[in-house]
């Protein structure tokens, strides 16, 4: 009859067998504190006027950004996919603040707001309408 015999890291470590104890790490999630919504502020980015001419510089206003780096506003045709970009900029870690966009053609436009590109992905954060005509 064979015996057979079980032995740890630690042991065949001390036995000469292993130079070092092995060691087996596990992954560990991190564990983030929910958001209690009651406290957060909304998300507004808005153009400063409702209509512009065409041609005309576009100010948006944006406030209640988490303050990312790499948040980012665009301004595009509002018909347009979530994934699309016209002109657009870097927040820099602002959370509130306003810039201004080149003048565009007539039409209808959104100013939308995404977080923390490249992690946050095209998940639009808020969209306002905008009007050239």
């Amino acid at each position: 009859m064979q015996q057979r015999f079980r032995f740890s890291a630690l042991t065949l470590a001390a036995l000469g067998v292993l130079s070092a104890p092995a060691l087996v790490f596990y992954p560990v999630q991190a564990q983030t504190p929910p958001v209690d919504l009651a406290q957060r502020s909304p998300v507004v980015a808005a153009p400063a006027q409702a209509t512009y001419a065409p041609g005309d510089a576009i100010t948006v206003e944006f406030a209640g950004l988490p303050g990312n780096a790499q948040d980012w506003i665009t301004v595009v045709e509002a018909t347009a996919p979530d994934d699309t970009y016209g002109e657009w900029f870097y927040t820099d870690g602002q959370r509130s603040g306003s810039h201004s966009f080149s003048g565009l053609p007539a039409g209808i436009y959104e100013v939308r707001v995404y977080f923390n590109w490249p992690d946050g992905g095209y998940v639009v954060q808020e969209r306002d309408r905008l009007v050239i005509e």
